[in-house]
């Protein structure tokens, strides 16, 4: 049930990672 939420939350979080690099 948390799986797709999890999925949503990585891959908005993916750009915010290439910022902090």
């Amino acid at each position: 049930m948390g799986s797709r939420l999890q999925e949503q939350v990585s891959e908005a979080l993916e750009p915010i990672f290439e910022v902090f690099s």
